[in-house]
């Protein structure tokens, strides 16, 4: 991952975060990572790292999340989405903070900041190079993929018949009697690309399909995710 690999140095008193220190192109780059789940953690992490490394200007907080398929996302395993404020929504939004009204319902207003302004100016030019044919995001993968294929091949992607998108409204069975309905009820996508929007955040493990597509349909979100609300009012933060 890193172009070049630098020594450790100390960091400030209490903090137990393990850091990996390199450069990626011009950029010195800070990477730590955060053994449990959730928002608190996360900022706690964030915190450590900020207050060791004092010249770091943007935190980008990568990890795992799920894909939110609709008309317009169809994202899916190996995909990556990154958070950006569209329209009213700063880019990322508080999925488990719901206000309540008269009638029984409900409407998710967890509010967050946006990203700092260097930091979406920086997905416009990724998004420019996309669409001018010059970017070099999928050759940097294949080119990770093959270091990672080299070691032991654990984390490389199986291809998407190991990864199948069904009907939202499919209910099924992972049993041999029900192979059949699968293949019937199976919806084909594109293959791995980038996806930009609103990512839905919060402490709640979201494993529901209403509740996944109800935070598609109030928020326009495509993916779910469990850290990145403990970080945007804290800290210059994009979410990938």
């Amino acid at each position: 991952m890193l172009d070049e690999e630098h020594d450790g140095l100390s960091v400030a008193e209490g903090d137990s975060n393990s850091y990996s220190l390199g450069r990626i192109g011009k950029h010195n780059v800070v990477i730590a990572c955060t053994n449990e789940v959730g928002g608190l953690p996360a900022n706690i992490t964030a915190t450590n790292l900020m207050n060791s490394f004092r010249n770091v200007r943007y935190i980008l907080t990568v990890g795992v999340g799920g894909g939110i398929p609709n008309t317009r996302y169809q994202v899916r395993l190996a995909d990556v989405v990154v958070s950006e404020p569209t329209g009213n929504s700063p880019g990322v939004v508080q999925s488990d903070f719901e206000k309540w009204n008269e009638e029984g319902g409900s409407e998710i207003r967890g509010s967050l900041n946006r990203p700092a302004v260097g930091l979406i100016r920086a997905i416009g030019a990724v998004k420019r190079e996309e669409l001018l044919g010059r970017s070099k995001i999928h050759s940097f993968v294949e080119h990770l993929g093959g270091e990672i294929s080299g070691r032991d091949g654990i984390w490389m992607y199986k291809g998407r018949e190991y990864d199948p998108l069904y009907k939202q409204d499919s209910i099924l069975r992972h049993d041999p009697v029900c192979a059949e309905c699968r293949e019937q009820h199976r919806v084909e996508t594109p293959d791995s690309r980038i996806h930009y929007g609103i990512i839905a955040s919060g402490n709640q493990v979201i494993n529901n399909r209403e509740q996944r597509d109800k935070l598609g349909d109030q928020l326009g979100a495509c993916c779910v995710e469990m850290e990145a609300f403990g970080l945007m009012n804290d800290f210059p933060c994009l979410v990938i």
